[in-house]
């Protein structure tokens, strides 16, 4: 924080260029307690927004058209090197987190952190009711091949393309059976 205020007084234009200071640049300590009160799930998903609308919008410039389809993926990570042994408070477990990254983008534009005592089942409804999935295909792995997230891809009135495997075992059976060759051969074929 002290390089953000010595940066800000040693040229002192550019902080005015953005902001009004009657009292000049604020100290390091003010700078510190200022940015230590700003809830950090909201800026980042108003970082994100920005994000998602420039990008929207350079997509938009290059190739004369808006996206007719979007597709997300959902997809847990675990943060490579984020483990740590012999600190003070013990061993702190990898930091889990639950991503949905536009198919084509390149970066994340939802997130949401993992409890360390649960998994990222119950983080996908929530990650996905904080976005607009309205003409949006969702994908996700087996794992979160869970009523409550398909529940909240249709509150969010987008679609869905889900896993599934064997572990729901009556369900699975039910689309195998839909599915077989019986059903299929009797279906027209596309153009």
């Amino acid at each position: 924080m002290e390089e953000i205020a010595d940066s800000a007084r040693q040229k002192e234009k550019w902080p005015k260029k953005y902001l009004e200071l009657p009292n000049g640049v604020p100290s390091s300590g003010t700078i510190r307690v200022v940015a230590g009160n700003i809830d950090a799930a909201y800026f980042y998903q108003a970082v994100i927004q920005s994000m998602e609308a420039l990008v929207n919008d350079v997509h938009t410039a290059v190739t004369g058209q808006d996206n007719e389809v979007g597709i997300l993926s959902m997809d847990g990570k675990e943060s490579r090197g984020s483990k740590r042994t012999d600190s003070n408070n013990g061993n702190i477990k990898p930091l889990h987190t639950l991503n949905l990254y536009p198919s084509g983008c390149g970066f994340c534009i939802g997130q949401e952190f993992i409890e360390e005592k649960t998994n990222e089942i119950p983080a996908g409804p929530v990650l996905l009711g904080k976005m607009d999935l309205k003409g949006k295909v969702v994908t996700w792995d087996a794992l979160n091949t869970q009523k409550e997230t398909v529940e909240a891809v249709i509150r969010g009135k987008g679609d869905y393309v889900a896993a599934l495997k064997g572990n729901h075992s009556l369900f699975y059976k039910e689309l195998v059976e839909y599915f077989s060759e019986e059903i299929l051969d009797g279906m027209e074929k596309l153009p």
